[in-house]
């Protein structure tokens, strides 16, 4: 991974590697994607770099480049890294593209580990990361349209620091996962702008409520 590192001494942040690279994309959402995917066929030697910013800012639209790397005999860490992506913003395609993996093709070292993690990649679905949410913050009432379209815009006007609900309000919000999908991509590209340790935390946490949306069947 790239040993890029700057530290913003006005924030006490530290971003290095793929990490700085998502911020400074990020902002630029849909389009820096499009054009972040497209490099990695054109240009190999910057692909796990590529597959990295895109853990944090990509989305399915890159599902067919990043699967491209599966193709090319990945460095054990871009393969992890390709899993990872697949499995982090990449909803219900980028499930069944990791579990297509045929695991007897691989080297022996990328082969153990997705052995080890094969069970997990099965067992995620809307429902288990549903479960998940209420273990974590308990039961949500279902917020109606007109309060969630508040919430939504607060997060929009705030970079994505004030406004969000809790993370199971906006799983079984009553409008389509799509659409709320779309919302909060729109919202996770401002929230890069947010140069702070706490923006990092709010980007993953979104992410994994992304995910889950992507994997709802409606």
């Amino acid at each position: 991974m790239s040993d890029l590192t700057v530290f913003v001494p006005s924030h006490d942040l530290t971003l290095k590697g793929s990490q700085l690279c998502a911020f400074l994309y990020g902002p630029f959402g849909e389009i820096a994607e499009q054009h972040l995917a497209a490099l990695i066929g054109r240009s190999p030697k910057h692909a796990l770099r590529i597959v990295g910013m895109l853990n944090w800012m990509g989305s399915p639209a890159s599902l067919d480049a990043v699967k491209q790397v599966l193709d090319h005999k990945p460095s054990d860490e871009l393969f992890k890294m390709a899993i990872s992506f697949f499995m982090r913003v990449g909803g219900p395609r980028g499930r069944e593209i990791a579990l297509g993996v045929n695991s007897a093709e691989l080297p022996e070292s990328s082969r153990s580990y997705y052995q080890e993690i094969r069970g997990a990649i099965e067992k995620t679905s809307y429902e288990f990361m549903l479960a998940a949410a209420k273990q974590a913050d308990g039961n949500a009432a279902v917020l109606p349209s007109d309060v969630l379209e508040q919430h939504l815009t607060k997060m929009y006007e705030t970079f994505g620091r004030d406004g969000r609900p809790m993370a199971v309000a906006l799983l079984t919000a009553n409008i389509p996962a799509s659409e709320l999908a779309r919302r909060l991509l729109e919202i996770r590209s401002r929230m890069f702008r947010r140069l702070s340790n706490e923006a990092i935390d709010d980007v993953e946490s979104l992410n994994a409520i992304i995910e889950a949306l992507l994997l709802r069947k409606n």
